[in-house]
């Protein structure tokens, strides 16, 4: 196996799940894509480790892509060089879970929360632990 690692959840929106032109492998993948975008919303894994992992062909990995694709589920960036040799490929949702939300607002990212400094993301207080259990039993 490669070395992504993969989030706990996946997410399959009702879109992609009910959607009768999509194969249900596919609505799977969709789901691992889900759970193994970065940050930035990007997913980097192969085709070859997506086979591995589902114990298909790289070719069936390739349809299920392109029908995630045409259904506009999904959009695949590849970056050549010179040479014309693919240097890298990026996957990107199009889909969010609650229509009409950004995928990117939908997906935890640690960057979205704590942008700025410790000081711009917690509040600071002068309450003592005391206070706090002695306005419990009230």
């Amino acid at each position: 196996m490669s070395d992504f690692m993969p989030g706990y959840y996946a997410i399959i929106p009702a879109s992609v799940r009910y959607d009768d032109k999509i194969p249900a492998a596919a609505k799977l993948l969709y789901g691992e894509i889900s759970a193994l975008l970065n940050a930035d919303g990007v997913c980097f894994a192969s085709n070859a480790y997506f086979a591995e992992l589902y114990k298909v062909s790289e070719r069936t990995i390739t349809a299920w892509i392109s029908a995630l694709k045409k259904g506009n589920y999904l959009i695949v960036q590849i970056d050549k060089d010179e040479n014309g040799q693919i240097k890298q490929r990026r996957i990107h949702l199009t889909v969010s879970a609650v229509d009409g939300q950004p995928v990117e607002d939908f997906f935890y990212t640690h960057r979205k929360f704590f942008q700025g400094g410790i000081e711009e993301n917690f509040q600071y207080t002068n309450i003592s632990i005391k206070e706090i259990y002695s306005r419990e039993d009230n």
